[in-house]
């Protein structure tokens, strides 16, 4: 294994296994809640456990030892989002993974899943999901979490060695603002990004000089990143302050000097050898109203990792066990910066370890232009999200399936509520998901797009895993394929009423920007009498700015 991809490999288990620990105390305030979790008032090592879910009427589920929460399904989520050829298809992350995930995610913020709920409205766009948070939660403006800053270690692994990390960050923003509209959100996201970075590039964790200057770094790539791409200026910026009534830029001026105050106090305990739970009540970090914001949350994962650099396994433990603390996150955030300087010492078992391994080498193989394989997702003209946690999983041609995701095998039921029944369930790629169903899943004849029976296809690639090897002959004795061939032409769908440049630019995305299919878009776009010229215009700069990104960045990777 070459020195890059080792590096990814281990960040991304090293993450998992924080993720697993933490889960465990995730939002166990006191040691009696972790004892009737656990069976002992202190996290050792994976075990396995229960928690309750699904609020007053759920159910007590019993976790096997390493389950990981939604910090690993959101990363995986991201990761699949990745092209074959780097770039992030943001789109499908955001009205596919999201409203997807929102069925199976375990452990999850109130923030992620409002914003998840939201994106299943059909105008909702990944830019523009400014949604009112439910339960007295907060709104899009105001959630500042760090449901973002848990998953987007994918893209600084596709790319550290290769680009620039401003190309990074703008991967980054985009991300985190699908589901977060506060700096606190973005600037933290944005900022573990660039310590994973560093930490990738350099083999060492940032030492504390270095830490506000990163920080300041990572407020000025947020501002950029912002302000320089035209999906997120020309319309989230704008509705943005229009519903803060308030300027982002001085907003995130605000957010930094906040940050600044936690990291000199952070700096202080760390400089002075202080223990990891001193340096949280110097912060006081285990106060409710600050325990999930995004920078708080990315400090910490890097304090804790610095402080235990050369004890990656009692770094977690602390993170872990530091109760009132958002334990899984602030430990998966230091798993994947632990990771690469400490790659001789996996003794661990985790869930999934496989396909944690494969998704972190496909990441590696874009990286190296190397042949791979990409995730094929539903036509986003067709797609119909699930309206709630019961329609994830329904029967079609005798097969149980997922919307979006594919195939999925069902275990025993294990516990049952009214009217309802939790099972674990495997999807056909690999991942473990635990799903919630009703006594009789529906038969059901749904348009067969949108639901991807192979939803990994080779790219020119050869696929290492003998597993998915094996489930592909299967697929291929279901039906033809969801997806036509890159090199076929696709033949666009006959419609009612005119066609406008958004809607055009999800279809030329779904034919691969097939040069034939964009022509025929940008006449039928033409041919509308009303608001020809701008609709036209508008398709071919977003598929001009598009086809640039993805050239940038496949020259940059495949270098």
């Amino acid at each position: 294994m070459n020195g890059y991809r080792s590096l990814v490999e281990s960040s991304a288990l090293w993450a998992t296994y924080g993720d697993a620990l933490g889960f465990i105390t995730e939002l166990a305030d006191e040691k009696e809640g972790v004892r009737w979790r656990a069976g002992t008032d202190t996290i050792k090592k994976a075990i396995t456990w229960r928690r309750k879910i699904g609020g007053i009427n759920g159910a007590v589920i019993k976790f096997p030892a390493g389950s990981y929460s939604d910090d690993t399904q959101l990363r995986l989520a991201t990761s699949r989002a990745i092209s074959a050829d780097g770039f992030f298809d943001v789109e499908a992350f955001a009205k596919v993974e999201l409203p997807v995930w929102s069925c199976y995610a375990l452990g999850a913020g109130r923030g992620t899943k409002d914003a998840a709920n939201n994106l299943a409205k059909k105008n909702v766009r990944w830019n523009s999901n400014f949604f009112k948070g439910s339960k007295g939660g907060r709104d899009y403006t105001e959630s500042g979490g760090n449901g973002a800053a848990m998953r987007i270690q994918p893209h600084v692994w596709v790319a550290a060695n290769k680009l620039p990390f401003a190309e990074i960050a703008k991967d980054v923003v985009r991300n985190s603002i699908v589901t977060h509209g506060h700096p606190h959100a973005i600037i933290g996201a944005v900022f573990h990004a660039l310590c994973l970075h560093e930490t990738l590039i350099n083999g060492l964790i940032p030492e504390p000089q270095q830490w506000e200057n990163l920080l300041e770094d990572a407020a000025k790539y947020c501002l950029n990143s912002v302000t320089s791409d035209q999906d997120i200026a020309t319309v989230w910026l704008y509705e943005w302050e229009r519903q803060s009534s308030k300027s982002f830029q001085l907003e995130v001026s605000t957010t930094l000097t906040e940050c600044k105050e936690i990291m000199r106090l952070v700096e202080i305990g760390v400089r002075g050898l202080h223990s990891y739970d001193q340096i949280v009540a110097d912060i006081d970090a285990a106060n409710p109203l600050r325990r999930g914001m995004g920078t708080l949350t990315a400090i910490l994962a890097l304090a804790i990792a610095y402080l235990k650099r050369n004890e990656p396994i009692q770094a977690i433990l602390e993170a872990a066990n530091c109760l009132r603390t958002d334990t899984d996150t602030i430990a998966t955030m230091a798993g994947a910066l632990l990771g690469p300087i400490n790659r001789g010492s996996l003794s661990f078992e985790i869930q999934d370890q496989s396909l944690i391994r494969e998704e972190a080498n496909k990441l590696v193989d874009i990286n190296e232009g190397k042949r791979t394989r990409k995730f094929q997702y539903p036509s986003l003209l067709t797609w119909q999200p699930p309206t709630k946690a019961t329609d994830a999983v329904f029967e079609m041609d005798g097969l149980y399936l997922m919307p979006g995701l594919g195939i999925i095998s069902l275990g025993e039921r294990i516990a049952r509520s009214t009217n309802n029944s939790w099972c674990w369930g495997l999807l056909s790629f690999g991942q473990t998901v635990l799903v919630k169903l009703q006594d009789e899943i529906s038969v059901c004849q749904k348009d067969r797009r949108n639901v991807p029976l192979r939803p990994y296809v080779n790219t020119n690639a050869t696929v290492n895993s003998k597993q998915m090897k094996n489930q592909n002959s299967q697929f291929d004795l279901l039906s033809e394929p969801t997806h036509p061939p890159q090199n076929e032409v696709r033949k666009l769908p006959m419609r009612e009423q005119a066609l406008d440049a958004n809607t055009a630019f999800d279809l030329a995305r779904k034919s691969e920007f097939n040069a034939q299919t964009i022509g025929e878009l940008l006449m039928q776009l033409s041919s509308n009498s009303n608001l020809a010229v701008e609709s036209a215009s508008s398709f071919a700069a977003l598929i001009s700015k598009t086809l640039i990104e993805r050239n940038k960045k496949k020259a940059g990777l495949g270098q």
